[in-house]
């Protein structure tokens, strides 16, 4: 039972979705046969816009991860000595 969070989140909104589904059929207002169709319809939508958002944020992260490998790239690491000149010549 790995699943991440953003898939918990989907099947949270998925549930909440389905409510009113639920609410239909149980005051007879809608035939289960209708409630099926409309519950197969919520969960393809509710999959569908999962995978988008999963999507764009692992699109979003991978972005995040190429800039800070790359401003990791550019800052040259400074050598301790450097860093005790700056603390003695701004101390003294």
């Amino acid at each position: 039972m790995s699943a991440g969070p953003l898939r918990r989140i989907v099947a949270v909104i998925g549930l909440v979705a389905l409510a009113p589904v639920a609410g239909m059929l149980v005051t007879g207002a809608i035939t289960p046969e209708e409630a099926a169709l409309r519950a197969l319809a919520v969960g393809l939508v509710v999959v569908i816009i999962g995978n988008l958002v999963r999507q764009v944020v692992t699109a979003m992260l991978r972005r995040v991860e190429r800039r800070a490998e790359d401003r990791g790239a550019d800052d040259a690491p400074m050598s301790r000595a450097a860093d005790t000149d700056m603390g003695v010549a701004a101390s003294g």
